[in-house]
């Protein structure tokens, strides 16, 4: 999502926490788990601190980083357009407080979720399509993110015997990693406002682009979004892709 003036912010929030990972016995076993399911955590998130704290620590850690490292690349991608509004407002660090804020990592520990902020002037941009890079910049991490994270798993999964697999807290790490970027990549791009899929399009279609900024079309965004986050099974086809990736390695 990119601003059409300086002071506007993009946001996004990372998604709902899936349920925790169970032991198995098996490689067949521990990669279908190697992703999260389509369904959101039924719990309260903070309770898998006690119950569960590997995989509290384990989605907690890949949210924080995940969601500095797009604002990153949001960042970075400005700068490379010709605009300093990220640099003069501090934005050129990987300090998670100020790419997300003291609430988003509130609600990171308690909820799963989070969002970041990066604040950008597109006037000074100096590409024909400025918005469209700096808006594909965040999920392009993500997504790299997600290739990283899988691989590694892959690779360890065909050295690692089944006891091996059961116990070992980076195998359930880097899972968590790889699904949740793979997750966000598919939610961002969605051309929903304020989603860094609706800059895309927008930046490509100037009709749309008008659309996105009228005050009563943001009713019916709002509604769309809400709608894609309850019906869209991103946890379901990010779960498909990260195990056709996976198995590639077998």
């Amino acid at each position: 999502m990119t601003s059409r003036c300086r002071g506007r912010f993009r946001r996004r929030a990372a998604s709902a926490p899936p349920a925790p990972l169970r032991e198995s016995r098996a490689p067949e076993a521990l990669i279908p788990e190697a992703l999260p399911p389509e369904e959101a955590s039924r719990g309260v998130f903070i309770q898998y601190l006690t119950t569960d704290p590997v995989y509290y620590v384990s989605w907690l850690a890949s949210v924080v980083l995940s969601v500095t490292l797009h604002e990153l690349g949001h960042v970075f991608a400005a700068l490379r357009q010709g605009d300093d509004t990220p640099r003069l407002m501090g934005r050129v660090t990987l300090d998670p407080m100020v790419h997300m804020g003291l609430s988003s990592l509130l609600m990171a520990a308690l909820i799963g979720l989070a969002w970041g902020v990066t604040p950008t002037n597109p006037s000074a941009f100096r590409g024909r399509h400025g918005r469209a890079y700096v808006a594909f910049a965040g999920p392009l991490v993500n997504l790299l993110l997600a290739f990283i994270a899988l691989t590694a798993l892959a690779l360890l999964l065909r050295q690692a015997s089944p006891e091996s697999m059961a116990s070992n807290n980076l195998f359930r790490f880097l899972s968590i990693l790889g699904g949740l970027n793979l997750i966000l990549f598919l939610f961002n791009m969605l051309p929903i406002p304020p989603l860094d899929g609706a800059a895309i399009v927008g930046d490509f279609s100037p009709r749309f682009d008008r659309l996105r900024y009228l005050p009563e079309a943001q009713p019916w965004f709002l509604a769309a979004l809400f709608g894609a986050v309850i019906l869209l099974p991103l946890g379901r086809i990010a779960m498909d892709l990260g195990l056709a990736y996976v198995r590639l390695f077998r």
